[in-house]
């Protein structure tokens, strides 16, 4: 508890963890200290995460003598202390009790008799056991005298490198600089990524501390720690906005003015600049509470009111600013602007969303998506199509235009899917059905799924158009399940209907 209160959380971590292996888990004790014990689990991940990457980068940001020097001071340490280590225990053994003679006086081999000198055996395990005690002297008189049986360091040393180099030294390796030099890693990738863990830690850090501790001072250091480093654009701005945050509590007027005036300068356009330059915006005050809001507002996502979902969004993260539910609020949002606009802004609302809620359950999420999920959906490129496929048939809407071109309204394509509808139960394809699939602001998707192949769905399309109760003759396309899905994500339905003419 008192490594707590200093902050220094690992230290604190390392002491619960101890007393944890000593207290009955059913005990109250035993609850109140793991709970603390798991609260440090996030700041103690990101601590080692900072300090392994810095000593890392710091020696790959070494030049090579500089690198030499550094493992080679660190080589001959080592080298000197293993010895040391091996001498401290040669003094140790030579001032035992010398059991050996006693314990041999009365044994026998069955070869050689009963007499010590007809073992060889023994005859060497004595001579290197008087000289663990004695030393190498001379035949003379006194042998034994006290100024005589003191053995110099010198003789240890001698008897130390005979074993160690054939016992605690036979890896010699790991007393050669190089050994070191070569596990460092060169790669750009791998560095590249080293940087950019190591930075993130720093940001998480800063947000720990600043939202779950109160340690300002302790914040605010990773967070300017971080922005020294020189850290990917994504992490600039909110390490900034935080900064600003830290000091405006801490009443310090003259820093967080700096950080204030630098986002508005330079980053006007941003979200942070926005919420700087209007502190005050908010909604009217509604009586229905922020969970009763997230439901209406997450009703109307599902009816593919995408810009209605994100403007509210707006106006009630502010308007619940501080309360727990505006994670939900922010990741609603970063959903509705991937629908509406495609990947990239998708994976920009992810990352604001691990940035500025990194300890709520939303953040996390986010942070995961960004991290992993993403990457699997990053590939802008049509897959082959397979006899497996599901297709759709597609009939698409204009709904506004800058152009001069005719506009459709949502009651024109309600009306024609529910024609399309009509026609399937009419003919009785019940594996078939329809729906109207938001594309863009400007564009929606009348489409038939269900189709086991292009082919039938090209063969329902000619039917729509020759049988004389439909002539249905809007233009169309036929796709594949997993294509579409690209379309949608990429937002690049003009270049999968170029590809298709080719």
């Amino acid at each position: 508890n008192i490594r707590f209160d200093d902050a220094e959380y690992k230290l604190a971590g390392a002491y619960y963890d101890s007393t944890l292996q000593n207290l009955n888990e059913r005990t109250r004790d035993y609850r109140i200290i793991r709970k603390k014990r798991d609260n440090l689990e996030d700041v103690i991940n990101y601590e080692d995460i900072a300090y392994v990457n810095d000593s890392i980068l710091n020696l790959v940001h070494m030049d090579e003598t500089e690198r030499l020097l550094y493992f080679t001071e660190y080589t001959e340490a080592l080298y000197k202390k293993a010895q040391a280590d091996s001498i401290a225990k040669i003094e140790e053994e030579s001032f035992k009790d010398d059991e050996f003679f006693k314990q041999n006086k009365d044994s026998k081999d069955k070869n050689t008799g009963s007499f010590y000198f007809y073992n060889p055996t023994t005859v060497a395990y004595g001579k290197e056991e008087f000289r663990k005690r004695w030393g190498n002297r001379k035949l003379a008189d006194h042998w034994r005298r006290s100024d005589k049986s003191v053995r110099s360091k010198e003789a240890l040393a001698e008897i130390t490198i005979e074993k160690t180099d054939s016992l605690a030294l036979k890896d010699m390796s790991r007393f050669d600089p190089k050994t070191y030099i070569a596990s460092l890693p060169t790669e750009k990738t791998v560095i590249d990524s080293l940087i950019k863990d190591r930075d993130f830690a720093y940001y998480q850090l800063g947000l720990i501390y600043k939202e779950k501790f109160k340690e300002y001072t302790l914040a605010a250091n990773r967070l300017e720690t971080l922005l020294e480093n020189k850290p990917e654009e994504r992490l600039i701005i909110p390490a900034k906005y935080n900064l600003y945050k830290i000091y405006s509590t801490t009443h310090n007027t003259d820093k967080a003015e700096y950080y204030k005036t630098n986002i508005i300068t330079e980053y006007p356009d941003s979200r942070y600049a926005e919420i700087l330059n209007n502190p005050e915006a908010a909604l009217a005050t509604d009586a229905s509470s922020p969970q009763s809001k997230y439901n209406t507002l997450f009703k109307i996502f599902e009816n593919q009111g995408y810009q209605e979902v994100i403007d509210q969004c707006d106006d009630f993260i502010i308007s619940f600013n501080g309360d727990p539910i505006v994670p939900k609020f922010e990741l609603l949002k970063a959903t509705a602007i991937g629908r509406m606009n495609g990947f990239e802004a998708y994976k920009k609302a992810l990352n604001f969303i691990s940035l500025n809620y990194p300890n709520s359950d939303e953040g996390k999420q986010a942070q995961l998506m960004f991290s992993k999920t993403l990457s699997n959906l990053a590939d802008k490129k049509f897959v082959a199509d397979t006899i497996r496929s599901q297709w759709k048939l597609v009939f698409p809407f204009i709904i506004t235009s800058d152009i001069q071109a005719e506009v459709e309204t949502d009651t024109e394509i309600k009306a024609f899917q529910e024609q399309l509808t009509h026609v399937l139960e009419k003919l009785q394809y019940t594996r078939l059905s329809t729906s109207i699939d938001f594309y863009t602001p400007e564009v929606k998707l009348v489409i038939i799924h269900g189709f086991s192949s292009r082919s039938r769905a090209m063969a329902f399309a000619e039917l729509l158009e020759n049988n004389k109760y439909f002539k249905i003759t809007r233009d169309h396309f036929e796709i594949s399940s997993p294509n579409y899905q690209r379309v949608q994500i990429h937002k690049n339905l003009k270049d999968y209907l170029t590809s298709q003419t080719n």
